[in-house]
């Protein structure tokens, strides 16, 4: 027997077929009751802000308001940093971090700038919690030391 294009498709369509039969079961209430406890909050990032000028290698308090917030907060928060369109790679704690771990109720965290970072005007803190939002861009001037 030769196995053509045609019998290929039909074996295809039918595997198809299958996957699409499986009967869909709706979430039942305690799954939903769950889902509705996941509220997502985006506080605002308040520091730093446009004109801010902070130096590598420097500690600073990353800011944001604690209006509005859920019952629970879904996820661990983390403070990244972004140079133009991109998050800054090997610049971290863990995975992409400058902090990670603390409570977003509190409304700040200190964080190290890495001493290596390259001078601009177009750096960004990114605050992770329930979803991200980013500070606006901000200046890094060159470490001190240099």
């Amino acid at each position: 027997m030769k196995f053509t294009t045609t019998t290929a498709c039909l074996v295809w369509v039918a595997a198809l077929s299958a996957v699409c039969a499986t009967p869909f079961s709706a979430p039942d209430a305690d799954a939903l009751t769950l889902l509705a406890a996941r509220d997502v909050w985006s506080p605002k990032v308040t520091t730093p802000h446009h004109g801010t000028v902070w130096r590598a290698g420097g500690t600073y308090a990353v800011e944001w308001s604690t209006a509005n917030p859920p019952d629970h907060v879904s996820n661990r928060a983390s403070i990244a940093l972004r140079k133009g369109d991109r998050t800054m790679e090997g610049k971290r704690v863990h995975a992409g971090s400058l902090a990670e771990g603390f409570d977003l109720h509190t409304g700040h965290q200190d964080i190290t700038l890495p001493e290596d970072l390259v001078a601009g005007d177009d750096y960004r803190i990114v605050l992770f919690g329930d979803s991200g939002n980013w500070s606006p861009p901000f200046t890094i001037a060159a470490d001190h030391k240099a």
